[in-house]
Formats: structure tokens, C-alpha cells, sequence
């Protein structure tokens, strides 16, 4: 399968984290009311977002938003372009863990977040954020094994020590079908 395409999270003015995963049982998007467009207007041929769609979401003062953008057909004219949809709050009470490095990794396991420089774990209730969790320890640990087979062996077991919440162990990208 090809790597998904990255849903990116803002904190206030810092620079993006990568959106690694949500908790278990539970998706951020549909807390929204997206009502800009229907799944058959979306063109669901990309390899790397068969979700048909990508999410930046936004902190702003605790509060949770998002903005959805969706890659569209034009068939009259036979050209791609990208929609998005206003800002919408999102009243997402749940979890997920978010990650920051200056040069991209794959985010598409939830063990991804110990090849990163940085990475937290929040808690919303309501869409508003309660918890900001560092997960620096585990990144820390994860670095001190010197072999890369070490590291892949253990990378599972770290990456969950340190966690708060539950998640799989595929994100979210590959878990839930009913997402639009």
C-alpha cells in the first residue's frame, strides 16, 4: 500500500505537527459539519489519499477547527482542483498524538512518532483541548538503542509506554471507511 497523505494540526502560531493518530474508536473529521460536498464529487483514484480528502486542523485559544479540502474533477473542462471548505469547530472530545520534524516521515503507524523531533499527545472534550502531553521521553528512549534491529523490535512496545490513551496499531487513515 502507498503511504497516505499527511492531515496536518496547528497549535495557536507554532509551525504544523503531523497528525500521527486519533484514539481508538473514534475520528476527528466527523465531529464537523462539512456539508460542502458529496462523496460522489469526490475522485477517489489517488493512491496516496484513498480517503479523498485532507484535513489541517487548527487550535486556536483551545478550540478545535478544521478546514477540509477535497481533490475534484472538473469534467467539463477535464481539470483537477482542490476545495476546501470554511473553518469548522470541531466538538471532538477523544485523544490523538501529533509530530514534528523538519523533513517529513511517514505518519502512517503509530509507532512513526519515535522517528520524529517532537511529538505530544492531546485530549479534547467538547473540541476543547484539556491535555498537551509530551511524549519526549519515548522519542528519548527510542534514540538510545544504537542497533536498527533493536529499534525495530522495540519500537512498538516504546511507542505505547508512554501513552495516556488507546490506539491501534494502524492509524487512523487505514482504520475507518465511514469518514465522510
Amino acid at each position: 500500500m502507498t503511504m497516505q497523505s499527511a492531515d496536518y494540526v496547528y497549535l495557536g502560531k507554532e509551525r504544523g505537527f503531523v497528525l500521527i493518530d486519533v484514539e481508538i474508536g473514534k475520528q476527528m473529521i466527523t465531529c464537523g459539519d462539512f456539508n460542502f460536498l458529496k462523496p460522489d464529487d469526490v475522485i477517489e483514484h489517488w493512491t496516496s489519499n484513498y480517503r479523498g480528502y485532507t484535513a489541517k486542523y487548527y487550535v486556536v485559544r483551545k478550540e478545535l477547527y478544521c478546514v477540509k479540502m477535497h481533490d475534484i474533477l472538473t469534467y467539463d473542462k477535464n481539470l483537477y482542483r482542490k476545495v476546501k471548505s470554511p473553518k469548522v469547530r470541531i466538538p471532538y472530545t477523544g485523544s490523538c498524538i501529533i509530530a514534528r520534524k523538519d523533513s517529513f516521515f511517514c505518519s502512517d503507524f503509530l509507532h512513526t512518532y519515535l522517528y520524529f523531533d517532537e511529538a505530544f499527545e492531546l485530549y479534547f472534550i467538547d473540541g476543547v483541548l484539556k491535555e498537551k502531553l509530551s511524549l519526549s521521553s519515548a522519542i528519548d528512549e527510542f534514540k538510545k538503542i544504537e542497533n536498527n534491529e533493536k529499534q525495530i523490535q522495540s519500537r512498538d512496545t516504546i511507542s505505547r509506554k508512554y501513552l495516556k490513551y488507546r490506539y491501534d496499531f494502524s492509524t487512523y487513515k487505514w482504520r475507518d471507511n465511514e469518514i465522510w
